[in-house]
């Protein structure tokens, strides 16, 4: 396990799912975590349990310009950064012609626009003397077909394109930027009774190593934290067990 002792680390998205997996195995690795998201019950539930953990409570999408003063505000309070991770998202499924300007607007506030502003407000004084690493968490639709899933993959896409920017215009501060594209989490979907066993049958003939594993996740996003993986930048990192090949 990559010792983070001493590092704060910003995680958006922080009170549940990914977010929470993130932010409670890097508190196990010492990691002081600055979770952002808008559900205060659930991030004081964390608070109670891990005392490096802090947290401000804050809805991305309103007053996206905003923002842009977050990680100042976090600075100012906690001190330099050494990893940020852009984690909030929202997923809709939906087919095209059921689709309007406002559903769209909708998720790529969430998982576009908002990581935008975020990072806006990113300046050299915030950055610890190692670096900062940002990793964003994208999703293997950015580069599939799958029907109903037009906002979505897009959004992802264009996520995925910020990143690769960054990657060029923050290398001057000392900072990298890379994301990280998921498919199908074993937890997630165990948890998601909607899914049925029809479709988590389905994706077992897929998934002919096994659905992803939380701990996996968890390890690669703590390996592009870390400077093991120094020499890692604007690049997309798959993690699907090779499914997206058999798409492509």
């Amino acid at each position: 396990m990559i010792d983070f002792q001493g590092k704060n680390i910003v995680i958006t998205g922080a009170s549940s799912g990914l977010g929470e997996a993130l932010s409670i195995f890097l508190l196990n690795s010492n990691a002081n975590v600055i979770g952002i998201a808008r559900n205060e019950e659930k991030l004081k539930s964390i608070k109670s349990k891990h005392s490096y953990f802090n947290y401000l409570v804050k809805d991305l999408t309103e007053d996206i310009d905003s923002n842009s003063k977050i990680l100042n505000e976090i600075f100012e309070k906690y001190g330099e950064i050494s990893g940020l991770i852009l984690n909030a998202g929202i997923q809709e499924t939906k087919p095209i012609a059921a689709t309007n300007y406002e559903s769209a607007r909708k998720i790529f506030d969430v998982n576009y626009f908002a990581n935008l502003s975020l990072i806006k407000g990113l300046k050299k004084k915030f950055v610890h003397q190692d670096g900062l690493s940002i990793v964003a968490s994208s999703s293997i639709t950015s580069k599939l077909s799958i029907a109903g899933l037009a906002n979505y993959a897009s959004s992802k896409a264009a996520l995925e394109s910020l990143i690769r920017t960054i990657s060029v215009e923050f290398e001057k501060m000392n900072v990298r930027a890379n994301s990280v594209s998921i498919g199908h989490v074993k937890t997630e979907l165990l948890n998601d009774s909607k899914l049925g066993n029809a479709y988590l049958e389905k994706l077992e003939t897929i998934y002919t190593n096994g659905l992803i594993e939380l701990e996996n996740v968890n390890n690669t996003f703590a390996f592009l934290l870390s400077n093991l993986s120094k020499n890692i930048n604007g690049s997309n990192i798959v993690l699907d067990s090779g499914v997206s090949n058999k798409f492509l």
